[in-house]
Formats: structure tokens, C-alpha cells, sequence
């Protein structure tokens, strides 16, 4: 499991780059799925929303502001 949190604001650039990057690094050995990962993670931040990419599930939560990669089942 990959837990990110981010204190620096729901709609803020930072939370959002943040995400992005976590999704993005758990799929590293994924090549084709990273971007796919990075966009639904930026786009998703600050929702209470979730998705599996390439067996991996990110969830998205409120309180506190963070993003979840755990493995998809």
C-alpha cells in the first residue's frame, strides 16, 4: 500500500501535482498506463472517488486530502 496525504489545500496545484506523481510512480512498471494513472489521479484530487488501473487501485479521500494505491481485487 501507498499512502500520499497533502495539507496544502482540496483544489490546490500542489495536492493535485503531488497525486499525480504517486500514481504515476506506483505504475512506473506499467510504461503504457502511467499517464492514464497521472491524469485520473489530477483529475480526481480532492473527490472521494476511486479506479483500478492495471491492477492497481486508487482511491482518492477527503479527510484528510489524500490518495490511496493499494492492489486492485
Amino acid at each position: 500500500m501507498v499512502d500520499g496525504t497533502c495539507h496544502a489545500g482540496l483544489e490546490s496545484k500542489a495536492c493535485k501535482s503531488f497525486f499525480a506523481a504517486l500514481a504515476d510512480t506506483v505504475l512506473s512498471p506499467q510504461g503504457r498506463l502511467r499517464e492514464q494513472a497521472a491524469k485520473w489521479a489530477e483529475g480526481n484530487a480532492g473527490t472521494e472517488r476511486a479506479t483500478t488501473i492495471g491492477g492497481i487501485r486508487l482511491e482518492a479521500n477527503l479527510n484528510p486530502n489524500g490518495m490511496q494505491a493499494t492492489p486492485g481485487v
